[in-house]
């Protein structure tokens, strides 16, 4: 009976041993997300979205089994895709350069414009929302007078147009960010 325990145990380990060499192994996103922010610390010239495309090509390019494995539920196209937006995620948090042009843009993305046409324009599209029948320039004239109400700093107007967007198009995944950027502006950080 010992005797039988003993191969059971033996042959308990063996499996196990085989069970953890075959495991297929995590993918890094950490180890990634800190080498594809070398790469971009390392580029002194461009813009963001060409140093950081730079580095993800090439990572992906030697890492693309490695990517394909640990994104199993995607095909290998939407696994590259899924792999680049966590791994920028990741660089948010963790590369202080990539953050800090990040954010430049962010804040800058609606640049002041208080001029006195844009005040006017803003009026017009406000007149032409309450009189337009067709959605499809409903929404390119909401969307025109959310950018100039973001420009203008009118965050409140901006705001209302969005939920209007919101409904007139909820996939519109721009609304989302200038609704950030709204509420970023007036310092709501948690609702941005």
């Amino acid at each position: 009976m010992r005797r039988i325990n003993l191969i059971y145990l033996s042959v308990l380990g063996l499996l196990l041993t085989i069970t953890q060499s075959c495991k297929e192994q995590k993918f890094d996103i950490e180890h990634a997300s800190s080498n594809i922010c070398t790469c971009y610390n390392a580029i002194e010239i461009g813009s963001l979205d060409l140093k950081v495309g730079e580095c993800l090509e090439k990572y992906e390019a030697e890492h693309r089994k490695d990517i394909q494995k640990f994104f199993t539920q995607d095909s290998g196209r939407n696994a590259i895709y899924h792999f680049s937006l966590t791994t920028i995620e990741h660089m948010l948090k963790s590369c202080d350069g990539f953050f800090h042009e990040a954010e430049a843009l962010y804040i800058n993305l609606y640049p002041v414009d208080s001029s006195q046409e844009n005040f006017q324009r803003i009026d017009h599209l406000a007149f032409q929302i309450n009189t337009m029948d067709n959605v499809d320039s409903l929404v390119q004239i909401v969307e025109e007078r959310i950018e100039r109400n973001l420009r203008a700093r009118n965050f409140h107007e901006a705001l209302a147009g969005i939920e209007r967007m919101h409904v007139l198009n909820p996939e519109d995944f721009g609304t989302y960010l200038a609704a950030a950027y709204a509420q970023y502006s007036m310092g709501e950080f948690k609702l941005a």
